[in-house]
């Protein structure tokens, strides 16, 4: 099968990692605090393995190969090709961990991890019914964003107070393009959980409050502790995703999860690139 040019970062799980990468960047940057290149290295290859595993529990629990969404298709089908790369990673990953980091680090690391394992087992394992109780969209939003973060958190230190309030900001626009992707795929009524289906409703009007709550923060951003690089980087994101949900007819389910993700992605290397 051919895939268009397009699609490669999407099928490959590249995305994901850029869009983390990015962002943490942006955070120390803004922040003014040096994150090793270990830390993001690290960053990059966790978020890679936790989305292929994810692409490719995916993959095997779905049983009509018509309902395969690509990347899940594409992981299935060449998995044999992945699993070496996987390994290499999580190889790479564990041994930077133990000979780079600090015991903070390393141990925020762990907390992490026991998280994602829980969501993994909770997602993929756990009865379909818990899936009313269990938002999962909302705990991406919060385990991607925090774990973006955690390197910055780590060296601000005593400062780390003055990064909540962007933090909240970037885990409600991660939360936001979660759902949007789910309901764009999945539509609504097959989505269980009684706040992602009030979010799915409600869609275009939660990502512009996300957007102008972000946007007035960034104006006014004398008055509140976060950079305003990150509030407008957060503003661009959520009526990117505003735009792209009006337009969505027009588009294929591939072509909306691509656009999902570079709409997070395209704010926060245009100003890493303008604040050289």
């Amino acid at each position: 099968m051919r895939y268009p040019i397009w699609l490669w970062p999407n099928l490959l799980s590249l995305d994901a990692p850029a869009v983390a990468i990015a962002w943490q960047l942006l955070f120390a940057r803004c922040f003014r605090v040096h994150v090793p290149a270990a830390d993001t290295m690290l960053l990059g290859f966790s978020v890679w393995m936790i989305y292929v595993a994810d692409h490719v529990i995916d993959a095997f629990k779905i049983q009509s190969k018509k309902s395969l969404a690509a990347r899940h298709f594409f992981c299935q089908h060449h998995l044999p090709r992945v699993l070496p790369f996987f390994i290499a990673a999580l190889c790479t990953t564990m041994w930077v961990g133990v000979s780079e980091l600090d015991r903070t680090t390393v141990l925020a690391g762990l907390i992490m991890s026991a998280a994602i394992v829980f969501y993994f087992v909770a997602v993929h394992a756990a009865p379909k019914s818990w899936a009313r109780y269990w938002p999962k969209e909302l705990a991406v939003g919060l385990l991607f964003g925090v774990g973006t973060c955690l390197p910055v958190l780590a060296e601000m230190g005593g400062r780390s107070e003055r990064m909540l309030l962007p933090l909240a900001m970037f885990t409600m626009l991660l939360s936001v393009n979660a759902v949007s992707i789910e309901y764009w795929e999945r539509r609504l009524t097959e989505m269980w959980q009684p706040i992602t289906r009030w979010i799915g409703r409600h869609l275009t009007a939660v990502a512009l409050c996300v957007s102008s709550a972000s946007l007035c923060l960034g104006v006014s951003s004398r008055m509140w502790p976060g950079p305003a690089a990150l509030y407008f980087a957060g503003a661009a994101g959520g009526f990117s995703l505003v735009a792209l949900g009006n337009t969505r007819l027009k588009l294929s389910s591939d072509a909306l999860r691509v656009l999902a993700d570079a709409a997070l992605l395209a704010p926060a290397v245009i100003l890493l690139l303008l604040m050289r």
